[in-house]
Order: structure tokens, then sequence, then C-alpha cells
């Protein structure tokens, strides 16, 4: 589990990022983040800098790819950039070891003995036709794919680009930015791309998700302005102790935290609360409270049925 801090003139934002790492729920937020995070690997001049755990990240050490919640790749037209490039080149390689490639460059070295006739005519001019040569890198102009059947769902988009990129040679930390992998894909269909991705994340790749149905590994959520996480209130937590009015083991933080987690996942802080069903309710309800307090996000915790202590302690959190 570390920490990254990405900050450019617009944004500072610190996540905690794993093997596995989500972006859960507001995406316009988080596709701000990523965008950021790709911009940062992929554009030498980008103004976005990261720091994980405080120190700079070098570019240089990393290979960073991004899925878009809109995936798409032209088939039949491949540009230097598309992700099909490399598989196209190995197969104009492969084509090229064919006997038939060697008689197609002789009958293409005929073709251009009958231009002579033509550059008869073309002499007049101050000009001769000449045909450019077919070589091997030639070749890649005329191979195209299509899929096997008709059109490919976003998830299935999604799982080709993945497979593509899992081709790649492993030279570097890879991460591999997926936005929504949940759109228009089935429950079963997100699980097969989750396989995928944990046969990637025992090979050593790392994966940051953005999504509001699939939550996996460290877990960030977006609450009122502000990111939270378990590294975050980890971090809070002695000083949030030495605040409360009362002892606090660190196991009823604990549980405090992973209440409160579960209260921003559901966005209704109010409505989680109310369902609690424990004999440390008050306990965890004034921790809840004090963490609010500390992250400068409102509570609306209902502090009427409380002990007239909690109450007048929590009032002077507000």
């Amino acid at each position: 589990m570390k920490l990254w801090n990405i900050v450019n003139d617009h944004c500072d934002y610190e996540i905690e990022i794993d093997n596995r790492t989500t972006l859960s729920g507001q995406h316009l937020v988080w596709h701000h983040l990523i965008t950021s995070i790709d911009d940062f690997f992929n554009n030498k001049h980008s103004g976005v800098k990261i720091f994980e755990d405080g120190q700079p990240i070098s570019k240089n050490d990393w290979h960073c790819f991004y899925i878009p919640f809109d995936a798409q790749v032209q088939l039949d037209k491949i540009t230097a950039k598309s992700p099909l490039k490399d598989i196209q080149s190995a197969a104009a390689e492969q084509i090229a070891y064919s006997p038939f490639f060697q008689e197609l460059q002789d009958v293409w070295k005929q073709l251009e003995e009958d231009l002579q006739l033509l550059n008869q005519q073309l002499k007049q001019w101050g000009i001769i036709s000449t045909l450019m040569p077919f070589s091997e890198k030639k070749m890649t102009d005329f191979i195209s794919f299509r899929p096997v059947k008709t059109g490919l769902s976003p998830i299935e988009m999604k799982k080709l680009l993945l497979r593509i990129l899992l081709k790649k040679p492993f030279d570097k930390k890879t991460l591999i930015i997926v936005e929504l992998p949940e759109i228009y894909a089935s429950d079963s269909e997100l699980n097969g791309f989750t396989a995928l991705m944990n046969k990637a994340v025992e090979k050593g790749y790392k994966f940051l998700f953005v999504t509001q149905k699939l939550h996996v590994g460290s877990v960030n959520y977006y609450c009122k302005g502000r990111i939270i996480n378990h590294a975050l209130l980890e971090q809070m937590k002695y000083k949030v102790i030495n605040e409360l009015p009362f002892h606090c083991s660190e196991e009823i933080y604990d549980q405090a935290k992973e209440i409160l987690l579960d209260c921003v996942d559901n966005f209704n802080f109010m409505d989680s609360l109310k369902d609690l069903s424990t004999n440390d309710f008050e306990l965890l309800v004034t921790i809840i409270h004090v963490i609010l307090y500390n992250l400068n996000i409102g509570s609306n915790i209902d502090i009427q049925g409380l002990k007239p202590n909690l109450r007048k302690f929590m009032m002077s959190y507000r």
C-alpha cells in the first residue's frame, strides 16, 4: 500500500494505491484525475507531477496505458499509435518468411520493367515513373483486422485492449488505467474481465479502476471535496483517539473506520448510521463525528438520544 500525490496547476490529489486500486463513484472527478496521471506518464511536456510516499516518481521507469470508458480500436486502418500496430508488424514479418513473398517481390520488379514504355513518353517532360519498392514494411499497409463476430461490446473491446497490452514486453513497471468497465457489461462479463486482470496482477501489472461497481484492492472515495481511503484514516488514528473524551482502543477505531467508509460508499451518513446495531453505538458515532471534523467534512449525525456528555462534546466540534 502506497500513497500517490498527483499535482498540477488545478488540483492536488492524494490516493491510496496498490496492485489493484479503485476510484469509486464520482466519475467526473476521477476522470480528471486519471487523465492527469495518463498525461504525466505519456506527455513529455506534462505539467503534472506525481509523488509516491513523498518521493517524485520517474516516468522513465514506467509504462502507463489508459483504456477509457468509450475505448475503440479501428481494425481496418492501423495507425502508428494503434495498440494493434505491433501485431500488424509481426504479421508482416511472418509473411516475409514465406517463399510466396519472394515471388511477389520478383513479380513486382517485373512490373517496374513494364513501365519502360510509359517512361519513353514521359521523357519529353523530363520525368520518368517508378514503382515504390514492395518491402516487408510496405506489407503492413495491406494487413487489417476485423472482429470474428459483428461488432464488439464495450467490455469486449476493453478485454481485447487488455490482452494486447499484456502481450507487450514487460520491461518496466506497468500501470493500466481502466475507466468504467461495468458499462454495458453483465455480471459474468465483468467477472471474466476481473479474472483476466487478476492473472495480469500475478505477473506484476498494476491496475487503476474508475468504477461505480467493481471494488478491488485499495479503494478511494470522493466525498464533499475530500478523497477518503484506509491510509488517510489510518494516518489520523492517534490524532482522533487523543481528541476523544473516552478511552478508544485501536479495535474500536478500526471498526468506526470501516463503518465510515461504508457510509461514504453509500453517500448517506444518517441512514447508514441509523441501521447500526451495537453496544458501542455511541462510541462509534462519536469517533466518526471527530473524524469528519478533522477532514473538514460537515457532519449531519443526529446527536439526539446520546448521553449528555457526548452531546455536549459533539456540539463543540460543530
